[in-house]
């Protein structure tokens, strides 16, 4: 894996984990916006 690949995936990732651990404990989000969260995270 190139840099600027690996360097991609951590942006996403804690993109990702920021979106999350912001959540409020009783919040629930939609399958909508988790699927995008997670094709997010993916694409590289």
């Amino acid at each position: 894996m190139n840099p600027d690949t690996a360097r991609q995936l951590i942006f996403n990732l804690s993109r990702y984990l920021r979106y999350n651990i912001e959540l409020k404990d009783d919040e629930q989000i939609d399958i909508k916006r988790e699927l995008y969260q997670i094709k997010d995270y993916i694409r590289d």
